[in-house]
């Protein structure tokens, strides 16, 4: 699996499996995307955070 690809994984659900609605879709990702992912995330999270003044609380994690 190449690390910008993912894979679709098809899920049965209960009900008649010969219907396309009764089945959920999965996507594995590889490790080192998600890692890079998480290390981009937590860079841009920074870097926005010291950008923004306390007063805009919004939905930033540990303010009220």
């Amino acid at each position: 699996m190449d690390w910008k690809e993912g894979h679709l994984i098809k899920i049965p659900k209960k009900g008649d499996l010969s219907k396309c609605e009764n089945y959920r879709d999965i996507t594995l990702l590889s490790i080192p995307r998600k890692v890079f992912h998480i290390v981009l995330l937590n860079q841009m999270r920074r870097a926005v955070d010291a950008q923004l003044r306390d007063q805009q609380a919004g939905f930033r994690k540990d303010r009220s």
